[in-house]
């Protein structure tokens, strides 16, 4: 399914607001992003790459260090 397709048919909204925030120096946390429903969240193989990027991006601004990632089509660990 092409990217016009999936946003035309486009249903659902989700958004997460955790109740409690850590911020503290060092900690190691889990974090996910997750496609709504069962939509896929890479459509081309160059997504994947743009998505690297972004991170790569995020860690250099924001100092973080990615201890690993796991790119899947609908979600990132």
């Amino acid at each position: 399914m092409k990217y016009d397709e999936l946003a035309a048919n486009a249903r659902l909204q989700r958004v997460f607001r955790p109740r409690y925030k850590l911020n503290q120096p060092g900690l190691i946390s889990h974090i996910t992003q997750r496609a709504a429903g069962k939509e896929p969240l890479f459509l081309e193989e160059n997504d994947y790459l743009a998505m690297l990027g972004i991170l790569k991006k995020s860690a250099e601004e924001y100092q973080i260090n990615y201890l690993a990632l796991c790119l899947m089509p609908n979600h990132v660990f």
